[in-house]
């Protein structure tokens, strides 16, 4: 499908750097063509079918090839802070627009973006920088559906314990963590969080051990902010044979577990589009963009049948969250 294909073993980047350093695009990467398809280049820390937040932006960018005619590059895997510089760089090389899907890549987008100003740079969930004109931010404001499940789930504990489990200590797990607490509080100011960040976004087996320990705590309702480490969360639930319930992030999971009470679903695949479109049209804002749930075809908290009661509910949720009746925590 891919006109290139990188991955991402450290010699490959070491090699293409070398080469890159050889050559007058060193400094300055890939400008844009006046013939031929627009070459995109992404970057992953995460693999391209991993269930979760980068598998939902690897979407993206095959819809926009299918789409827009793009040509596309991609760069998954890219686990170490030297593995995201590096695959930056690397995809600086021959595309005109290089996506970093993540707030793991904020810190090698305002490393890398000054040395390549003739490549515009878009980092998901990234930072600005005052020397990189190139480099622009869009995201998904992750907090605001965490919030919303958190008044769901507050109407089910029975213990008025509740589990949060992130996988990676990023601002967006932060944030997700915060409203969370701050949905299941609004409803209930008694109601206790346990939060875990487990150190990966992938594995379930430290979902699991996550899970059990906040099971052993008294916890009976769950917010998993993980990819494919959340199986682990509900192989955990089912083997206590307790009375808990679960919520997750990005896809759709009601079909995994009848104790699985809904989704804060991410159109991730939507937003790259519209990001390919504002770079074709010229048109990508010089300010962060970011998304809540005020347009729900990109994200939104969705129920699963078993839970309709609550539609009411998370209708009344969202609507004040976007007329601002209800005052979200700091950050989120």
């Amino acid at each position: 499908m891919f006109g290139l294909r990188i991955r991402v073993p450290a010699m490959l980047f070491v090699a293409s750097l070398l080469l890159a350093a050889c050559g007058s695009s060193a400094s300055t990467g890939a400008s844009a063509s006046s013939s031929g398809p627009t070459k995109v280049g992404m970057a992953l820390a995460a693999p391209k079918n991993d269930g979760g937040f980068a598998q939902a932006h690897y979407q993206g960018l095959t819809q926009a090839e299918k789409d827009l005619g793009i040509k596309g590059s991609l760069v998954e895997q890219a686990v170490t802070p030297d593995q995201r510089v590096n695959a930056l760089t690397s995809l600086a090389q021959d595309n005109e627009l290089v996506i970093g899907v993540g707030g793991e890549f904020a810190q090698a987008g305002v490393q890398v973006a000054p040395q390549f100003p003739k490549v515009t740079f878009v980092i998901i969930q990234g930072e600005t920088a005052a020397n990189a004109p190139n480099l622009h931010v869009y995201g998904v404001r992750e907090g605001v559906p965490a919030y919303i499940a958190g008044v769901v789930l507050a109407k089910l504990t029975k213990t008025h314990k509740a589990g949060f489990i992130g996988g990676e200590q990023i601002p967006p797990a932060t944030q997700a963590s915060d409203a969370f607490k701050a949905g299941l509080q609004s409803v209930d100011p008694m109601i206790t969080l346990q939060s875990t960040i487990v150190g990966s976004f992938n594995d379930p087996q430290k979902g699991a051990a996550a899970a059990s320990a906040q099971l052993a705590n008294g916890a009976d309702v769950f917010y998993g902010y993980l990819a494919a480490g959340f199986p682990g969360v509900l192989q955990a639930i089912k083997d206590s044979k307790k009375d808990a319930h679960a919520a997750s992030n990005i896809f759709p999971r009601c079909d995994q577990a009848p104790f699985v009470v809904g989704d804060s679903i991410l159109n991730a695949a939507a937003d790259v589009v519209g990001i390919i479109k504002d770079f074709k049209n010229k048109a990508i804002p010089a300010h962060p963009v970011y998304h809540g749930v005020e347009v729900p075809d990109i994200q939104r908290f969705e129920l699963c049948p078993g839970y309709t009661q609550y539609s009411d509910l998370v209708k009344t949720t969202t609507d004040g969250i976007n007329n601002g009746s209800i005052k979200l925590p700091n950050g989120v």
